[in-house]
């Protein structure tokens, strides 16, 4: 049996982590949310908000670092204040962001650069900065 171990951003591999871990809370999360918007609000708001108020910290939070909120915010419109996050980024769909899973992406700078290349390099400038305010 294996132990559990706590990744952090730093360990090797963790930008790939984040990319999978990010993808992997960002769907269910954002799929939680669509099927509840009209059977019960209370849990696709709870859902929506863990995406938009994701605040990056990969030094005190333990999945800070990890990019779910990012993804989302490459597909919505604004920030809420307090998180730190510069969004400016809204043109990509889920099917998008799901293409740009690769095997050869490697970490959060790599996706970034797989969303741009495939998707016509639409709004590089927020998309760096977006990516810059998650740390990465």
């Amino acid at each position: 049996m294996l132990a559990s171990r706590s990744w952090n951003r730093t360990d090797n591999g963790a930008g790939r982590i984040s990319i999978s871990e990010g993808w992997g809370n960002y769907i269910g999360n954002t799929f939680t949310a669509r099927k509840y918007d009209v059977i019960d609000t209370r849990i696709s708001n709870f859902n929506r908000n863990r995406l938009e108020n994701q605040t990056p910290d990969y030094i005190v939070d333990d999945d800070g670092w990890i990019v779910y909120g990012m993804l989302h915010d490459m597909t919505d419109n604004g920030e809420p204040s307090g998180t730190g996050v510069t969004d400016n980024v809204n043109s990509y769909t889920t099917a998008q962001l799901f293409q740009g899973l690769q095997n050869d992406v490697a970490d959060v700078r790599g996706y970034q650069q797989r969303l741009l290349q495939q998707n016509g390099y639409r709004q590089v400038l927020a998309t760096d900065d977006l990516v810059n305010s998650y740390r990465w």
